[in-house]
C-alpha cells in the first residue's frame, strides 16, 4: 500500500512538479462562449442586406475619391488635345514621363545659370581670361 505521502508526491509530480498547479488549474474559470440570439430568417436577410449596402457605400465612395483625384491630376498634365480626356490608364502612365521630364528641364535651368555665373565672372577678369571663357562657352553651346 503506497503511503500518504508518496501520493501526494505523484499528483505533484504530474503538475510539472509544483503542489499549486494543481489547485491552480482548479481555480481557473473557463471563458464564456458568446452568446448570440436565434434570430429569424428574414432578420438575418436584412442585416445582411444593410451589411452589403453599406460596403457597397464604402466603395462607391472610394471610386468616387479615386475619380476626383485623378480629375485633378489631368488638370496637371499638358495634353495636346483639350477636347480629348486621357483614360485612368493613359494619365498614370503619363505621370512619370511628366515628372521626368520636369526634373530635366530644372536640371537644364539649373546648369545653365550655373554657367551663366561662372561666365560671369570670368568675364569680369582680365582679356585673356575673356578668351578662355569665350571658347569654353563655344565648347559648351555645341554639345
Amino acid at each position: 500500500m503506497p503511503s500518504p505521502s508518496s501520493s501526494i508526491t505523484d499528483s505533484a509530480s504530474s503538475n510539472n512538479g509544483s503542489p499549486s498547479a494543481a489547485s491552480a488549474t482548479a481555480d481557473k474559470p473557463k471563458r464564456r462562449t458568446k452568446r448570440t440570439r436565434q434570430r429569424s430568417p428574414e432578420t438575418v436577410q436584412r442585416i445582411k442586406k444593410t451589411r452589403r449596402n453599406k460596403a457597397n457605400n464604402r466603395e462607391r465612395n472610394r471610386m468616387h475619391d479615386l475619380n476626383d483625384a485623378l480629375d485633378k491630376l489631368r488638370l496637371m498634365l499638358p495634353t495636346g488635345d483639350e477636347d480629348t480626356k486621357l483614360t485612368k490608364i493613359e494619365t498614370l502612365r503619363y505621370v512619370p514621363i511628366y515628372d521626368t521630364t520636369l526634373r530635366m528641364m530644372i536640371w537644364c535651368f539649373l546648369t545653365v545659370f550655373t554657367v551663366y555665373q561662372y561666365f560671369k565672372f570670368i568675364f569680369a577678369k582680365g582679356t585673356r581670361n575673356k578668351q578662355m571663357g569665350a571658347y569654353i562657352f563655344y565648347t559648351v553651346c555645341i554639345f
